[in-house]
């Protein structure tokens, strides 16, 4: 992700705002700290990530299409943390693994995805589990649901 970001964007204060932002949420979020991510992190800035994401109808380059998926996923994220609504989560999920295809065949150029995209299902399986077992405010049943339709679509 950090990698597109990078390639992508010019500006190197907003590229480093973003990859600040990715670690506190993804690579610093311990579970106890998962309770107050929200204070820490304001709707101020999913709505100045948001005013960032790439238009694909004018760049519509590998690069800049993983750029705009990697931005739309920190911004459900981030929506995730602050409503605590799975639903966002889920779009971050089928976006991630948009990105996973996108990347297998435009990037690596490899003739199927099948393999990577199911290791990335694989790895969100896992962070769902991580999620229902933390202790915040989330319906375990919204968790177990998309847990399941994850399953049921998992490519062996």
């Amino acid at each position: 992700m950090e990698t597109y970001l990078h390639k992508y964007f010019v500006n190197k204060e907003l590229t480093s705002f973003l990859i600040r932002l990715i670690d506190d949420i993804f690579f610093q979020c311990t579970s106890e700290r998962f309770k107050n991510i929200a204070d820490t992190i304001s709707l101020d800035k999913e709505k100045y990530i948001e005013e960032y994401i790439p238009d694909t109808d004018d760049d519509g380059n590998c690069v800049a299409v993983l750029a705009q998926n990697a931005m739309i996923a920190l911004s459900y994220c981030l929506n995730f943390i602050n409503e605590e609504d799975v639903t966002a989560i889920e779009y971050c999920s089928k976006k991630m693994i948009e990105t996973v295809d996108i990347y297998a065949l435009s990037a690596l150029q490899i003739d199927s995805s099948d393999a990577l995209v199911s290791q990335e299902k694989t790895i969100q399986l896992r962070i769902l589990n991580m999620i229902k077992n933390m202790n915040c405010h989330i319906n375990d049943n919204d968790i177990d649901g998309y847990r399941k339709q994850l399953e049921q679509y998992k490519m062996t």
